[in-house]
């Protein structure tokens, strides 16, 4: 029965779609330098845009959120972006203000906001900007 299991979640490791989007499964220790660059490049290369961004119009679901681009690292030359929570791995932004890198990906059609699984510090190498340094998160004016 204990191979059974090992073989089904080797199974399920090995097939990434099959699996929800930000679902985390650690089974074992860190992942390497090496892998932990290679799942930076990854979470870069899959998403739609990458940016410093402020929130504008906070909204969470259904109502949409509208963003500022201050600077865009990847994805469409445009300055604003309207991103919409669509399932538990997107994200929601409740205050006008704060600001932060984001990743922001398309999913048919409709743009959404996730949190890449992978160490900032590895994404933000690859990017040639440390966030805590360029543009470091603000929480956004308190009530």
């Amino acid at each position: 029965m204990r191979l059974y299991l090992v073989v089904l979640a080797g199974v399920a490791l090995a097939m990434p779609g099959a699996a929800n989007a930000c679902a985390i499964v650690s089974l074992g220790p860190e992942p390497s330098f090496a892998r932990n660059k290679i799942n930076a490049q990854r979470a870069i290369d899959r998403a739609y845009a990458i940016i410093d961004a402020e929130v504008v119009r906070a909204g969470s679901y259904p109502e949409s959120t509208l963003i500022f681009a201050h600077r865009s690292f990847k994805g469409p030359d445009q300055q604003w972006f309207e991103v919409a929570e669509t399932d538990s791995c997107s994200r929601s932004f409740e205050v006008n203000g704060e600001r932060m890198r984001l990743f922001v990906y398309q999913r048919e059609g409709v743009l959404t906001v996730e949190d890449p699984t992978v160490e900032s510090r590895f994404i933000d190498r690859l990017l040639g900007s440390d966030r805590e340094r360029d543009y470091p998160y603000f929480p956004g004016p308190r009530p």
